[in-house]
């Protein structure tokens, strides 16, 4: 059986088959299998680290600096889309 790196620091229950994943992954688009095993060095490798310290932070204002600094950092090289 497949091992799935984001399960890790994630609910346990979700399944690198879930619907979550898959959006993630169309987003991305990238095949739903880059989730599985250990984060490369790309894109995706960088997404689950950031999804593991994001599931790291529980305080909202935490969580709300971190998302700050991400809309600014796209508003700076000019992401056009939702921040």
């Amino acid at each position: 059986m497949a091992h799935c790196a984001i399960m890790d620091t994630l609910d346990p229950t979700i399944s690198c088959n879930s619907p979550a994943l898959k959006r993630l992954a169309q987003a991305l688009d990238v095949p739903s299998e880059e989730f599985l095993a250990e984060p490369r060095v790309n894109e995706v490798g960088d997404l689950l680290v950031f999804v593991r310290i994001w599931s790291e932070i529980k305080n909202v204002q935490d969580r709300d600096r971190v998302l700050e600094i991400a809309r600014q950092e796209a508003k700076r090289v000019g992401y056009k889309g939702y921040v």
